[in-house]
């Protein structure tokens, strides 16, 4: 808890820091996200980047949110 004033402010943090959040397409177009995993799976990425690449099904972000509001640990 850090305390600002005469308030307290819980700060968390739950998404991976550097991560890809996927899910159910809202647009018929590729995204952001799909062209990232698609270069990879045609090979038309010559390299990779040199760091931990996360990918993270949109809803379990949202459940985590949760879970942080609701105070699970």
């Amino acid at each position: 808890m850090i305390g600002v004033g005469s308030k307290n402010l819980m700060v968390m943090t739950c998404e991976p820091r550097f991560s890809v959040v996927l899910g159910t397409p809202l647009q018929s177009a590729v995204n952001a996200s799909l062209v990232h995993i698609l270069k990879y799976l045609t090979g038309s990425a010559k390299t990779y980047a040199n760091l931990t690449q996360v990918y993270v099904d949109v809803r379990n972000v949202a459940l985590g949110h949760v879970m942080v509001y609701q105070g699970h640990n």
